[in-house]
């Protein structure tokens, strides 16, 4: 993979958009496509520290099943 000036890599566990809620919705693979499109120009603390953040509000207290990582990387020059 070669990354273009800005470009972000993110490495994620399915546990991550398999998180589900109460209502037994997941997270998706949709939903973190789309926050990582809207957030992508953050720093990598503050875009993980919000993914993490947005995933804890969809869980909306339901039981963690399994792993949630997001490895993330970002090309500056």
């Amino acid at each position: 993979v070669v990354l273009q000036v800005r470009d972000r890599l993110c490495l994620v566990s399915d546990g991550l958009f398999r998180a589900r809620n109460s209502r037994k919705e997941k997270f998706g693979e949709q939903r973190l496509d789309g926050l990582i499109l809207k957030f992508g120009p953050m720093n990598s603390t503050a875009f993980v520290n919000m993914v993490v953040n947005e995933v804890d509000l969809f869980h909306e207290g339901a039981p963690q099943r399994d792993d949630l990582t997001l490895l993330t990387v970002r090309r500056f020059k």
